[in-house]
């Protein structure tokens, strides 16, 4: 059989061949939708390092001074203004449907801004380390549910590290460009850093904290620097306020926020300017990345749409140009699986001679990295190799679906009507 569909299909070499080139496009196209597409979807599965379930961000406004309720503060102004906000923040805490309050910058999932300094090691120039800085208070350990990468490690005790004013390091692959040479993240717990002309130092390694979900798992470093809850300059120095809240009360927190927001927490010029919750700030910040990919899908599907319509009408032509052959194989004792299974075997095996072309195109644009649009790694074998299949597997399935119908319809043909029409 094998020997009978060999020669066949050299004896329809002219067909065949635009058959050819069209399945290897389509391969090399449909490929490259893939790996976009399984890129994201492995990205966006890779651990955040936050839990925002539940969870608002808060944002104070001052009001300005041709306000009608702007306050005189005279010299004070900012002192007072700082003061202000942390009363503010002290009122919230007090709410019974708020399970944590802290203040932060940098921290924020959602907001992707890149605030990045090269800090020495043990005062040593030669060992430094590049890092995406953030600024907190250490309850924000609990407002955005940060974890340590040893699971020993509780979340207290993760608040209790940055009260003692050290740093937390966010875990890195070893061979991170960040890094001066290979080193360990938990080589570092214990050492000392420089930041700013201040030393710190480094508690504990916590998981890598992702600002969205599309970016990529550790890609840099991230160094968490404690701020003193207890100090009213740090609204100056912190911009945000995350505030966790209660399952039970989460639905309804902003409308009853809202009620006491005029009363409760305005103080003199300072007042809450908005407050939103993370799932919001999250569907903002991946507005852009969710548009493209939903056009890659449907890239996907036109292509996947195409490719069967094409072999539906080139199939079609063909078994129906066949109806005398398949009528003289049915008199022979041909079953009609047997006859449907040849009929499909020729599409495959056609595709299945082009895949190898396709697969060193695909490694082209893989080389020359063509593809990158989400994650760094030009070429991983596993990555490839996976995506290879996928796509071989969608076209087979596809050439399966477009050649189904018209090979039922050509056996339904009875062999006496076929052979007399001959």
């Amino acid at each position: 059989m094998k020997r009978k569909l060999i020669k066949q299909i050299r004896h329809e070499w002219r067909s065949n061949l635009w058959m050819s080139i069209e399945l290897l496009i389509i391969s090399v196209i449909v490929w490259f939708v893939t790996d976009y597409l399984y890129a994201i979807y492995q990205t966006i599965n890779e651990p955040k390092g936050y839990d925002i379930e539940n969870t608002y961000i808060m944002e104070f406004g001052t009001y300005p001074q041709d306000s009608p309720k702007y306050v005189e503060l005279g010299e004070e102004a900012k002192t007072r203004n700082a003061e202000d906000r942390l009363a503010i923040v002290e009122a919230i805490r007090r709410r019974p449907d708020v399970e944590a309050v802290s203040i932060s910058q940098n921290m924020e999932p959602g907001f992707q801004n890149y605030w990045g300094f090269t800090v020495p090691v043990n005062d040593n120039d030669s060992v430094q380390l590049s890092v995406r800085m953030g600024i907190m208070t250490p309850d924000h350990i609990k407002t955005i549910g940060i974890k340590a990468k040893d699971p020993k490690i509780t979340q207290d005790q993760l608040v209790q590290i940055v009260r003692d004013g050290k740093v937390l390091i966010s875990d890195f692959y070893e061979n991170s460009n960040s890094l001066p040479y290979p080193m360990t993240p938990e080589s570092l717990v214990g050492q000392r850093v420089t930041l700013q002309g201040q030393t710190y130092e480094v508690g504990a390694i916590i998981e890598y904290i992702k600002r969205i979900d599309t970016e990529q798992y550790k890609r840099d470093i991230v160094m968490v620097v404690p701020l003193n809850e207890n100090n009213p300059a740090i609204t100056y120095q912190a911009r945000y306020v995350s505030i966790r809240v209660k399952p039970g009360d989460a639905k309804r927190f902003i409308a009853n926020f809202n009620q006491d927001r005029e009363k409760q927490y305005t103080r003199n010029n300072t007042y809450v300017k908005s407050i939103k919750s993370y799932d919001e700030v999250y569907e903002n910040a991946t507005h852009d990345m969710n548009v493209t990919k939903r056009k890659y899908i449907g890239c996907m599907a036109f292509m996947l749409v195409s490719v069967f319509l094409g072999l539906l009408g080139t199939f079609w032509l063909r078994t129906r140009q066949r109806v005398p052959e398949i009528a003289v194989r049915k008199i022979n004792g041909a079953s009609n699986t047997s006859i449907a299974l040849r009929l499909a075997s020729e599409g495959i095996f056609l595709l299945t001679i082009v895949t190898p072309l396709a697969i060193v195109c695909d490694w082209l644009i893989c080389h020359y990295e063509l593809n990158q649009n989400i994650r760094r790694e030009f070429f991983v074998p596993s990555r490839f190799a996976i995506t290879v299949v996928l796509t071989y597997v969608m076209l087979v399935v596809t050439i399966l679906i477009g050649i189904a119908f018209p090979a039922w319809k050509a056996m339904q043909v009875q062999p006496a009507e076929a052979l007399k029409d001959e």
